[in-house]
């Protein structure tokens, strides 16, 4: 009875070993998703058989406490414990690799996931490496736009300060027209004046010919003084 117990362990053993190649050959990516599908069913099933195999011998083993010495007994039950975590650990990477290529796949909508020219072939690594050099060149992208809005904040700026020293200017002006056309209008009075003292006289039409030079002169130097 113990030597059949030991054999059944030995069968599970190997049994365990072969789910392991399996699983890691369907990570591979060196077959078609057919034959991946096809090659993760037989697993699944064989991990069942595994994890029947483990309560099988669980329960035996108990029936050959009193045929085993204490130390065998706790050697064999070292043994059924450890390959029932190592059922568990093969269980979660199995369910890790049929579900991995469809979340590395899946587009964040509910439709199935979608396969492209640059992810066909991939395994679930290379679709990792794609993911992240994806998101790196995402990263890139954002950054050139970040410097592009900088920039264009800073264009706006410059503009907005040169608007608003035009429109000091355009004040500038407007001041300066006001306080010309002051002085015109001064003029204008003086030479109204004058032109009345002097009466007809060639001096007096001198002198207003002088006078409106003098004014135009002043106009002159303003403008040239705004500009």
């Amino acid at each position: 009875m113990a030597d059949a117990w030991a054999k059944e362990l030995d069968e599970a053993t190997r049994l365990a070993e072969e789910v392991k190649g399996s699983i890691a050959n369907a990570n591979s990516g060196g077959m078609s998703r057919g034959e991946r599908s096809r090659l993760l069913s037989t697993t699944k099933r064989k991990i069942l058989i595994l994890d029947n195999k483990v309560n099988r011998l669980t329960s035996t083993l108990e029936t050959l406490r009193g045929q085993l010495s204490e130390k065998e007994f706790f050697r064999c039950q070292d043994a059924i414990i450890s390959l029932g975590l190592r059922v568990k650990q093969l269980d979660s990477s199995y369910k890790s690799s049929q579900n991995a290529r469809d979340d590395l796949l899946a587009d964040g909508t509910r439709g199935p996931p979608v396969e492209t020219d640059k992810t066909t072939g991939l395994d679930n690594y290379g679709l990792i490496a794609f993911q992240r050099q994806t998101m790196k060149d995402q990263d890139v992208d954002l950054e050139d736009l970040e410097k592009s809005v900088i920039s264009t904040k800073h264009i706006a700026l410059t503009v907005n300060e040169e608007l608003d020293l035009q429109a000091h200017l355009l004040d500038d002006m407007d001041r300066h027209a006001d306080r010309t056309n002051t002085v015109l209008q001064n003029v204008h009075k003086r030479l109204v004046v004058l032109s009345k003292r002097a009466g007809s006289s060639a001096l007096g039409c001198l002198c207003l010919m002088m006078l409106v030079v003098v004014a135009l002169l002043l106009v002159l130097l303003k403008l040239i003084h705004v500009w």
